[in-house]
């Protein structure tokens, strides 16, 4: 019996228009029963580190003691700290404070900076609810409270962390509607590393097997996070190779 191949392409998926290339259905159009491994994935490292609704926000107390303001940060994807810095400090300008922030990344400490001319101030991370973005500015839970000369200045703690997703999960399960009266296929799920900008294995060293059962005929595919999010990839297209165990 010779080794057969399945390759799985998210640019082969059902409603192409309608749905994202990390949450889709894929159509059979050969028998894919079978048990299979993982052969080879390329993905690409498109994960926004700054995720709306997910770690975009915090609070400006300003001046200390006074308004409390809500900083919602622009949905990026950060590479380095300068970028996080400018992007701190577009948002704390255009919160509606009247005050002008600079916030600086310094390259041998890897910590940010973030100062006030005219008033002390505080940064509000202690609200779990708000989606804060406190471990990626390098900000334990918390309120912090700004010198108490002038310029008035804050500074990260600790380092900031621009590692938004350690791994990946490609979790695939078998849709039977080709015989709808079938038991649902168990659900089966990829475990990849994401450390590198993008990700390509070949003869995965990783002991991870899907068995699709005779009835296959769609699968539900999606991309998530190690907190179970479904992952933006900014909808571009991906794919893996699966190898018949014979």
């Amino acid at each position: 019996m010779g080794i057969k191949l399945l390759y799985i392409s998210s640019s082969n998926r059902e409603d192409y228009n309608t749905s994202t290339s990390s949450d889709f259905l894929l159509n059979s159009s050969e028998d894919i029963y079978g048990s299979y491994r993982l052969k080879a994935i390329s993905i690409p490292n498109t994960i926004y580190t700054i995720d709306n609704s997910v770690n975009d926000t915090f609070n400006l107390i300003y001046p200390s003691g006074g308004t409390s303001y809500r900083i919602d940060v622009s949905t990026s994807y950060v590479t380095d700290g300068f970028t996080l810095a400018s992007i701190i400090q577009n948002a704390l300008n255009g919160a509606g404070t009247g005050a002008t922030f600079t916030v600086s990344y310094d390259d041998l400490t890897s910590k940010l900076i973030i100062s006030n001319p005219a008033n002390q101030f505080r940064l509000d991370f202690s609200n779990n609810v708000l989606a804060p973005i406190n471990s990626i500015m390098g900000f334990p839970y918390g309120i912090y409270s700004s010198t108490t000369t002038t310029p008035f200045t804050i500074t990260s703690p600790s380092i900031v962390n621009l590692t938004r997703t350690p791994s990946l999960f490609i979790t695939i399960r078998q849709a039977n509607n080709y015989l709808v009266n079938t038991k649902t296929g168990v659900k089966y799920t990829f475990l990849i590393p994401n450390n590198v900008t993008s990700l390509y294995f070949i003869d995965s060293f990783f002991d991870q097997t899907v068995v699709f059962n005779k009835y296959a005929r769609q699968l539900n595919i999606n991309v998530k996070d190690d907190n179970n999010r479904i992952v933006d990839l900014q909808n571009i297209d991906w794919y893996m190779v699966l190898e018949s165990l014979c």
